[in-house]
């Protein structure tokens, strides 16, 4: 099976943890499988260094696409 990420190591993504906004840089990538369907997690440290995990679906490449989805104008993406 050919998983295949949006996201790379390095890469800086926003999502949302603690009720926060956070940009995170993704140092780990991990891939889980439930009920047959794969799931990847970001994993990586925001500007005060704090660990955030975070499945694909709930990252975002900027802070107004995180912005939208969150404001109902983005949803088809779950």
């Amino acid at each position: 099976m050919e998983i295949n990420t949006q996201f790379a190591i390095g890469d800086k993504v926003w999502t949302v943890n603690r009720c926060k906004a956070v940009e995170l840089t993704v140092d780990n990538i991990s891939v889980c499988e439930r009920e047959g369907v794969p799931r990847i997690l970001y994993a990586g440290k925001d500007a005060a260094g704090a660990v955030t995990i975070a499945y694909e679906h709930e990252c975002f490449a900027s802070k107004q696409q995180l912005l939208n989805y969150i404001s109902g104008n983005g949803n088809e993406n779950m």
